[in-house]
């Protein structure tokens, strides 16, 4: 949790940028005495041009499904990002939120066969400086919500007496550093975990695709 009060940051830096950038167009729809109706039309069209121009979206989609001794896991999610690029530098910023479903599928300790569901959610805010058109440097503070079963040494399903699969809710903040390029259409990165915890089996590099729009 030591890196909270940097997402609170880049998020407060995202809206109040967006906030200040409208109300800066506002006021020049609103410098000189004009009709109405023109002054709506010049506020549109800056506003219009702002969101054109200034704002970036993209994400992923995750699917799949994996096999192990005694059970299964099967996963869909879909992570959505925006950014909003500081004019006249190389620099954006934005949050990143991710949703993702998790069904598991095995053999219990008590040897029949049980179902868990294990959704996921993550927040994170970051921030990226662009160079030579196509490749950008990506860093990226998460805050990770995920749930998780537990198995025993020959990979069954722990469960209790009633027959419930038993799992634990656990909360992770991830610090990403990485680099990646971007097509303009789609992009690919590698990040590297600086929070994996000690006596972890967890590897610290990650990989990530996407699409794009506007970057």
């Amino acid at each position: 949790m030591k890196y909270n009060w940097l997402l609170i940051l880049v998020f407060g830096l995202f809206f109040l940028l967006a906030g200040d950038a409208s109300a800066q167009t506002h006021r020049r729809s609103t410098g000189k005495r004009r009709p109405k109706v023109q002054k709506k039309v010049e506020k549109d069209d800056d506003t219009k041009e702002f969101w054109k121009d200034q704002v970036w979206y993209g994400g992923s989609v995750q699917l799949g499904y994996s096999g192990y001794q005694n059970y299964s896991l099967f996963v869909i999610g879909v992570t959505p990002m925006m950014g909003f690029k500081i004019k006249d530098t190389p620099f954006s910023i934005g949050p990143r939120i991710g949703l993702t479903y998790r069904s598991v599928k095995g053999y219990g300790t008590d040897g029949q066969v049980h179902r868990a569901s294990l959704p996921a959610y993550t927040t994170s805010a970051f921030a990226r400086v662009k160079f030579l058109q196509q490749f950008f440097l990506h860093t990226e503070y998460e805050l990770a919500w995920n749930r998780q079963v537990y198995v025993d040494n020959a990979n069954r399903l722990a469960v209790d007496r009633n027959g419930k699969v038993l799992s634990e809710k656990i909360q992770r903040d991830n610090f990403y550093i990485g680099a990646g390029y971007n097509s303009g259409d789609y992009e690919i990165m590698v990040l590297y975990n600086l929070n994996v915890p000690e006596n972890s089996l967890e590897q610290p590099f990650s990989f990530r695709a996407g699409f794009t729009w506007n970057f």
